[in-house]
């Protein structure tokens, strides 16, 4: 399997009657409060920032519930183990909830309004505290050997909140991917980097309808 090109923008910025990635909403409507206690969310989309924006949380052809179940069979066929599996469902879970993180301004200095809700997503990326809100309200430069630190903006705190939600999706989703050719075949990542002409593949090429977005990124 082979991604060419994942729609990120789609995480933080919805077209109108537009849903965000399925598996959102597959695990809100999971059914499953414990799992959602463990994740630190509510079985209600239109309390979170990334998936409300269009006002559309359900569809009459989805059973969101019942994908679910099927979600986690195919990862289960397909190698993936309990704990894997897990750490997928926090990481997508910590997406969700990082498009919630607001910032407020206090003697000009950009500060993180619910340091609670930093501390669920910490939980769920195994990360101290300390290292996300540094990430998310303070630029470093290193020039000439210097450690220079700047406050961030909350516009510029805004934006670097949601290219990290972005990256995390992202670097899930390759890695899942990987996690399937291995499966499909163990030595395949191998003679990729050899660069092995000998590969034999079945080409499916999947494109999914891009949207055009009121501020349009580099994927569309």
């Amino acid at each position: 399997m082979e991604t060419y090109l994942l729609e990120k923008i789609r995480i933080c910025q919805l077209g109108k009657n537009e849903r965000n990635f399925h598996i959102f909403y597959q695990i809100l409507f999971s059914g499953d409060n414990n799992l959602l206690k463990k994740l630190h969310l509510e079985n209600d989309p239109s309390k979170y920032n990334y998936l409300n924006k269009s006002n559309c949380f359900k569809i009459d052809s989805i059973d969101d519930r019942n994908l679910f179940k099927e979600t986690i069979e195919c990862f289960q066929i397909t190698g993936f183990n309990d704990e894997e599996i897990e750490l997928i469902l926090k990481i997508t879970a910590s997406v969700i909830l990082i498009g919630n993180i607001t910032f407020i301004s206090k003697n000009d200095i950009t500060q993180i309004e619910d340091l609670n809700l930093i501390k669920d997503i910490c939980d769920l990326l195994n990360c101290e505290k300390n290292d996300l809100i540094n990430t998310l309200t303070e630029n470093i430069k290193i020039i000439a050997g210097t450690e220079y630190k700047n406050n961030l903006s909350i516009q510029e705190a805004e934006n670097f909140r949601d290219i990290l939600a972005k990256e995390i999706y992202n670097k899930l989703f390759l890695w899942i991917v990987k996690k399937f050719n291995f499966f499909l075949d163990p030595e395949f990542i191998i003679k990729k980097e050899e660069k092995n002409k000998n590969i034999k593949y079945i080409g499916l090429l999947d494109i999914f309808g891009f949207e055009c977005f009121e501020h349009n990124s580099l994927e569309q």
